[in-house]
């Protein structure tokens, strides 16, 4: 009985180990989180530390802008409409 109470202790340790690491390397992860194009429309999306920037444009005309509480939804919203254009 108690080498089974041993045995599932240290299984929960090594999951609960293992889930606690993925939350921390996706909190310090950079690099591109996402991208898209259609009909000469463009977005990527870039994320340093914990801030977000976005690469938005059109046929060629480039604006780079670092996401705020004050244009998130209007971010998301050109995001969502450039992949929506492309699916269809």
């Amino acid at each position: 009985m108690k080498k089974c109470m041993l045995l599932m202790l240290f299984c929960f340790t090594l999951i609960l180990s293992a889930c606690s690491q993925g939350e921390e390397d996706t909190q310090e992860y950079s690099g591109i989180i996402g991208d898209g194009q259609t009909l000469g429309y463009e977005y990527t999306v870039t994320k340093e530390q914990n801030k977000f920037s976005w690469k938005v444009g059109y046929k060629g005309d480039i604006s780079i802008i670092e996401e705020s509480a004050g244009n998130k939804e209007d971010l998301v919203n050109y995001m969502n409409a450039v992949m929506i254009v492309n699916w269809y």
